[in-house]
């Protein structure tokens, strides 16, 4: 992050690990204000976020756990570097809107199912140790042969799905957005890839500000 504020501030790239290459600068003028977020889940790499970035922009962290993960990355961030700019955070859940709403949460039920069990251990990791060991379990074990449209979030696990996504008719994704407004700094939303432009507009109309 060091080496990409330099770009920013002008100053040629440091090639460490390439001897005999020619240190360019970016082809713009330089940019040192321009803001850096981070996409971080892990512990090494949201401290480094805390103490280097501008930003946090994690992906399928819980409601209900976000204010108290950011709160603890900005305690080390004003220890590392109590005179700079705030740390902004940015987070949502995944989202679906359908007229139908079992249809709705069978797509955020699948895209759910599908990051925790295809998508290497990364946000299997992380949603366990945000308390949800269990059901990730039971989601995994629902899933023996991971599909990105067919996934299944059991009952016994629908605390996850409650926790990382909205979904259902406009009225009530546009409901349950409410507590994600209260818990981060930016509210986004993750929209499920692969779906019809229809589904995608009505979840973005239903989620945009003052929808």
């Amino acid at each position: 992050m060091t080496r990409v504020r330099a770009l920013l501030a002008g100053q040629p790239a440091q090639l460490g690990n390439a001897a005999a290459a020619r240190p360019l600068r970016l082809g713009q003028p330089p940019a040192p204000e321009v803001p850096i977020w981070v996409a971080a889940l892990g512990r090494h790499t949201t401290r480094v976020a805390a103490e280097l970035g501008d930003g946090w922009i994690p992906a399928l962290v819980a409601r209900d756990r976000l204010p108290g993960w950011a709160a603890q990355l900005r305690q080390l961030r004003e220890a590392a570097a109590p005179h700079a700019r705030p740390l902004t955070v940015a987070a949502g859940p995944l989202a679906a809107v359908d007229d139908n709403a079992e249809a709705a949460r069978d797509i955020a039920a699948s895209c759910t199912a599908w990051y925790l069990t295809a998508m290497g251990d990364v946000y299997a990791t992380s949603v366990s140790r945000q308390g949800y060991a269990t059901e990730v379990k039971t989601i995994i074990a629902a899933n023996p042969r991971p599909s990105p449209r067919h996934g299944i979030v059991p009952a016994d696990a629908q605390v996850v799905l409650d926790q990382l996504a909205v979904c259902g008719t406009p009225n009530q994704v546009r409901e349950q957005l409410e507590p994600w407004d209260e818990a981060t700094d930016t509210a986004s939303i993750i929209v499920p890839p692969g779906l019809p432009w229809s589904t995608i507009e009505a979840t973005i109309r239903a989620a945009a500000p003052g929808a």
